[in-house]
């Protein structure tokens, strides 16, 4: 608490970054003391700011994957989202361990997910409900088409959906988009 006040008030918090940085460092604390819901403000906020700013992909990766570590063990915030939207930026940046790093993470603590999908065809649907095409999935997840094509007919099965419109509408509904 002292480091952060020490830094809030230093010529570094005039950083976007920075600032981003000491809002999850906030949700930390706030997650550790129990208050769960001002854990995950926090993080949400510091989430926003980091997607508002340009050129800053690694940090925010780097940065949710941390944080995602701290609320799984805490039980706040959004951390399998997190978790995979940060394997999905290592993956397709060249950074292949903090990815396996992430999968390591999500494998540990296993979540249960609606309609009884698994943790790969949800990934795969909120890349659907993004409006990502097969082939642009494949590329993205490191899958052939013909998976990906497979996950879709999985995920359409267990929703009981007859379409990628219908899909993205449970994605959006279930907070999975």
């Amino acid at each position: 608490m002292l480091a952060r006040a020490a830094v809030r008030a230093s010529s570094a918090a005039v950083q976007g970054i920075t600032r981003a940085c000491l809002r999850y460092a906030e949700a930390v604390e706030a997650g550790r003391s129990g208050r769960i819901e001002q854990a995950a403000a926090a993080a949400r906020i510091a989430t926003a700011d980091m997607a508002a700013m340009h050129h800053n992909g690694l940090f925010a990766a780097l940065a949710l994957r941390l944080t995602a570590e701290a609320a799984l063990r805490d039980g706040w915030g959004e951390p399998v989202g997190w978790l995979q939207q940060s394997r999905a930026f290592f993956r397709s940046s060249g950074h292949p361990a903090v990815a396996d790093a992430c999968d390591r993470m999500l494998r540990r603590h296993p979540v249960r997910l609606p309609g009884g999908l698994t943790a790969r065809e949800a990934e795969v649907l909120r890349l659907v409900a993004a409006g990502r095409t097969n082939r642009a999935i494949a590329a993205e997840l490191y899958l052939s088409e013909k998976t990906v094509a497979r996950h879709l007919s999985n995920i359409f099965t267990k929703l009981g959906v007859g379409s990628r419109a219908a899909a993205t509408a449970f994605a959006t509904r279930e907070g999975l988009a």
